[in-house]
């Protein structure tokens, strides 16, 4: 799977039904690009007209390979396109095996006898289907059917890899597992990735950006942390769903108490689970009403993450009782939401040094 180097440019429009379709945004090479938005939002409906499969107005490139200009009266069709999909809904040749259906992909690929960043062995093993090469697709569960559809996409080796919620009928710790392997993936290759998904905590572990789409409009494409910070309530999420992302390294692991050990800028973080290796990242999604503020240090507290920072903004919600106040880690921005009548009786302002209280128990498994 090599990617051309190029930047994807969206500039679609049209109605598909009773949906309309208002999409300009950026999707860069070597970073996957999250479209999140509720169902009927129009997600799938956008990823089709990227692949070329839905044909709406406007001007779609790859770098500098134009797929679409009505203008010029350029239409590159869907076969033409170096592009890999997995949609929700896998469509599997039948009258293949799986490993029939994966050998076909890698046969129409622009790289049929392998590339450093990918591998046929690679893909299998990652994703678990080494036990079932020899299986026709109708004997497949629809999580088997969901993998070797994930599995194709990526050995067709494309320069724009659409996927569908390709992972929605797996278990949340299969997901997570997958999920980081799929953006190192796509930075090792070039490949412009766009995952769709209505599901905040895949998102949070796939997503190098975040275009959030809402009736069918997206206009922009921001980093992951910064675009989640920036989700009004009761826009994509919910005012207890809002939130932060951070990025840390694992530094240890403790079995005996079923943790992991962080380091965030030098700061300690304890999370649940043992599951990722020492000296990887682990991406955090940290809930703003999860997170506490202190203008000193506790002490004899039952809150194992206390990480000393700086106040960059405190933002009032209008027509709610609460506040958000934007704390600089390391770097980085964690959110948390008080009431504004904390936020005024502890004095907080921009500049002003803090303590966030983040519970251990309110971290998803790392």
């Amino acid at each position: 799977m090599t990617g051309s180097g190029g930047t994807l440019e969206v500039g679609l429009r049209g109605a598909v039904g009773e949906l309309r379709i208002e999409a300009a945004f950026e999707a860069r090479a070597g970073e996957t690009t999250a479209i999140f938005g509720p169902s009927g939002s129009g997600k799938t409906t956008l990823l089709r007209a990227v692949s070329g499969l839905t044909r709406l107005s406007g001007r779609l490139a790859l770098g500098p390979d134009t797929w679409q200009d009505d203008q010029r009266g350029v239409f590159v069709p869907a076969y033409r396109r170096r592009i890999g999909f997995a949609f929700q809904e896998p469509a599997l040749f039948d009258h293949l095996t799986v490993e029939g259906n994966l050998r076909y992909a890698e046969r129409r690929s622009d790289e049929p006898d392998g590339a450093p960043s990918v591998s046929f062995i690679g893909v299998v093993q990652r994703l678990g289907l080494d036990r079932h090469l020899g299986r026709m697709p109708r004997g497949l569960s629809g999580g088997e059917r969901q993998r070797v559809s994930l599995a194709r996409a990526l050995l067709a080796r494309p320069a724009v890899l659409l996927l569908d919620e390709p992972l929605s009928g797996l278990h949340r710790t299969a997901r997570a597992a997958i999920l980081p392997w799929l953006r190192a993936l796509g930075e090792a290759s070039g490949t412009v990735t766009l995952y769709v998904s209505h599901d905040l905590g895949e998102v949070v572990d796939v997503a190098d950006r975040i275009a959030p789409i809402a009736s069918g409009s997206v206009t922009a494409a921001a980093p992951a942390g910064q675009a989640l910070d920036h989700l009004p309530a009761g826009h994509l999420l919910s005012r207890f769903e809002a939130g932060s992302v951070l990025t840390a390294t694992v530094r240890a692991q403790l079995p005996a108490l079923s943790l992991s050990e962080l380091d965030l800028g030098g700061q300690r973080l304890r999370v649940p689970g043992t599951g990722r290796p020492v000296g990887t990242e682990a991406r955090l999604r940290v809930r703003a009403r999860d997170v506490a503020v202190a203008t000193e240090a506790p002490t004899a507290i039952s809150i194992r993450n206390v990480l000393r920072g700086t106040v960059t903004e405190v933002r009032d919600l209008p027509e709610t009782p609460f506040a958000e106040v934007a704390v600089g880690i390391a770097d980085q921005r964690l959110v948390a939401r008080i009431t504004r009548d904390a936020a005024s009786e502890l004095g907080l302002e921009a500049g002003r040094e803090v303590f966030a209280l983040l519970k251990t128990v309110s971290f998803d498994d790392a």
